[in-house]
């Protein structure tokens, strides 16, 4: 979470409009979801990796560790999908079958895959938005669009929490594990467990104490920011723009 909020507020698009990037964003997702093809998925992988690494300067290795958390949900998807349950249909080219309880097929293998590099690529949309814009810059834009207020709130103050109960999980973490509380699989039962209910005792008390903290700032259930000077990155959107338009084409000549 630190790597991506260090890398939003010294991205080369920082000051670009958040709504220009949050539509251009919505445009490549929607279009990467609709389109649901391997080649398509592969395409928009491919560039929004590059754009990362030479554009906005993530580290490979930084970037590597933001695909890991998706990539460990995509894999128990993947698995599923391959393994089908029950006889395969008569028309299926099967390559393991497991006695009849379950089979593997090339055509689940194909769909496991497309599945696994859509939703890799969707991932890779998102961390486009999330690599180029701070929260703070979002719930702006979020508000300009007149996204009600409460919501708007509600997502900062979500956002900020994610952080500070974080930071105590690893304060906490590291502690237990300089009196060799993760030694060996059972003994890291107790302290996970002791971990996770002290983390949630302690999350409570702290957003107790944030809470009265902005009431003594006059909080009125509207958190107000300074704005920054934003440019209309009209160039940007349409770069996106052409790059999706060749997307829908080159969709459209696969499925002719």
């Amino acid at each position: 979470m630190e790597n991506i909020e260090s890398y939003s507020y010294t991205s080369p698009l920082r000051l670009a409009h958040p709504n220009i990037k949050l539509f251009a964003v919505l445009i490549t997702l929607s279009m990467t979801i609709f389109c649901y093809h391997i080649v398509i998925s592969t395409i928009v992988y491919i560039a929004t990796f590059l754009v990362a690494i030479f554009f906005l300067k993530v580290k490979p290795k930084s970037f590597y560790k933001l695909m890991a958390v998706p990539l460990s949900f995509i894999a128990l998807s993947v698995i599923t999908i391959i393994i089908e349950f029950g006889m395969p249909s008569a028309s299926a080219h099967v390559l393991l079958n497991f006695w009849g309880f379950a089979s593997i097929t090339i055509e689940g293998i194909y769909r496991g895959i497309t599945v696994a590099i859509t939703a890799m690529a969707a991932a890779n949309t998102m961390y486009m938005l999330a690599l180029t814009t701070p929260i703070i810059d979002l719930c702006e834009g979020l508000g300009k669009m007149h996204l009600p207020n409460s919501i708007v709130t509600l997502m900062l103050m979500i956002y900020r929490l994610i952080f500070v109960v974080s930071d105590m999980a690893e304060k906490m973490r590291i502690a237990q594990t300089a009196r060799l509380g993760y030694q060996t699989f059972r003994s890291s039962l107790e302290p996970f467990g002791v971990l996770v209910s002290t983390l949630f005792i302690r999350s409570i008390k702290r957003t107790s104490k944030l809470y009265n903290a902005l009431e003594a700032r006059g909080y009125n259930g509207d958190i107000k920011v300074l704005s920054l000077n934003y440019k209309m990155r009209y160039d940007l959107f349409a770069i996106v723009m052409v790059f999706n338009a060749i997307l829908l084409a080159m969709w459209v000549y696969l499925w002719m």
